[in-house]
């Protein structure tokens, strides 16, 4: 009779061996069962990554409009002209800056200086608000279609095949 030397090595390297099999099978099984869910995952985002890049692109059409581009311009002009008011208003004010605060004059003086620093600052604000809904408009356009094209890159490494009807049927 022939007798192996290091039989029991052998031995544990087979059963080693034997159970990275039954591992890799179970892993196998595990991918074939979740397949069509994680195809149904990758599916469901596409749709809704389309749906928001509609929404998003509605939402930048009704921006960026020549009626928007109006209103910014006019904006503009409005914060020059009241930066003008204010460096007029403070001019008209110098003179009386030093006075003591409860002063008739200064308080005379101070009152369009107040009114055309809110004036300023109000047309700086609307000014700020049309731009800022702008870019938020083209900055979630943006993302959206960032967004779409990574759910078709994750969609088509599924399959790519959108599923039919009955096939999202389950009878239990």
């Amino acid at each position: 009779l022939a007798r192996l030397e290091n039989s029991e090595e052998a031995q544990a390297r087979l059963d080693g061996t034997l159970l990275e099999v039954a591992a890799a099978q179970q892993a196998l099984a595990d991918l074939q069962r979740t397949a069509g869910l994680a195809h149904h995952q990758a599916w469901t985002e596409r749709v809704r990554t389309d749906q928001a890049l509609v929404q998003a692109q509605k939402a930048w059409d009704a921006i960026d409009t020549q009626a928007t581009e109006d209103e910014l311009e006019d904006a503009r002009t409005a914060v020059a002209d009241a930066q003008k008011e204010l460096n007029t208003a403070k001019t008209d004010f110098e003179p009386y800056k030093d006075l003591p605060v409860d002063n008739a004059q200064r308080k005379d003086a101070q009152k369009p200086l107040d009114d055309a620093e809110q004036a300023y600052s109000d047309a700086v604000l609307k000014r700020d608000e049309i731009i800022n809904a702008r870019a938020l408009a083209e900055a979630n356009l943006a993302l959206a279609k960032s967004q779409q094209a990574e759910a078709l890159r994750r969609f088509e490494r599924t399959d790519g095949a959108y599923p039919k009807m009955g096939d999202l049927i389950v009878v239990a």
